[in-house]
Parts: C-alpha cells; structure tokens; sequence
C-alpha cells in the first residue's frame, strides 16, 4: 500500500497508528520495549517513529488526550531508528503480530463494503 500511494504521490494517513486497529498491543510487545529503553524514548513515539521511517508519504495521525502526549509524541521526529531497529519492528508488525492481526482486518473488510471496494480497487478488481 505505501509503495502504491509513493509512486503516485499520494500521501498515506496512519490514523491512530499507535492505538489503533493495526497497532493496539504493538507498543507493549517485548521486541519494542527494549529499543523504547535504548532511545530513552516511550514505546508509542517509537512506532511513530518507525512509521516515519518506512516512506517519506507516511503521515501519522496520533490520537493524544493531553498535552504531555502531544509532546511526547512529537519527539518521535527526532528520534532515528537504525535499519536493525526498523526491521525488529517491521518484523513484529507484518510477520510476527498474530495472525489475528491480518484476521481482524480481513474480517472487517468482509463486513464494509467501503472497506471491501477499495481493497478491490487497489488490487484492480471490481466492485461488488
């Protein structure tokens, strides 16, 4: 998807990345907790972090309900992950974070058809 949109200059929301559909146990798994510690940085403003690293088009969404989240949030653009880093957690995200994961978002694409019909645009197939 974020190749897709970066070939056509699209930018690529990450709405609620940290708390939300796709990252809901991300931030207290234990690969995560470990780079958190070494950048002296909270796990949430890691997976932002990561998020930014994965394609210049990627804009995350962060939700914050206070302004200490806002602020801890916005440290993650100074915060560099290395390429051993971005790939524990890459790994975690798409191979590793249970098949539920892929499950969950299969079965919410099953029941909207917003959500259907544009998973089968981009793979070029029409709508139902």
């Amino acid at each position: 998807m974020l190749d897709y949109c970066q070939e056509r200059g699209i930018g690529y929301l990450a709405y609620s990345p940290v708390g939300g559909l796709l990252h809901t146990e991300l931030t207290w798994h234990g690969a995560l907790l470990p780079i958190a510690r070494r950048h002296e940085a909270s796990p949430s403003a890691v997976v932002l972090a990561w998020l930014l690293s994965l394609a210049p088009n990627v804009i995350p969404i962060p939700s914050a309900e206070a302004e200490h989240q806002v602020r801890d949030s916005l440290k993650a653009v100074d915060l560099t992950l290395g390429a051993e880093e971005v790939a524990a957690i890459s790994d975690v995200v798409f191979r590793e974070q249970h098949p539920t994961l892929f499950e969950r978002i299969k079965s919410r694409l099953g029941r909207n058809s917003v959500l259907r019909n544009v998973h089968r645009w981009l793979r070029g197939q029409p709508k139902s």
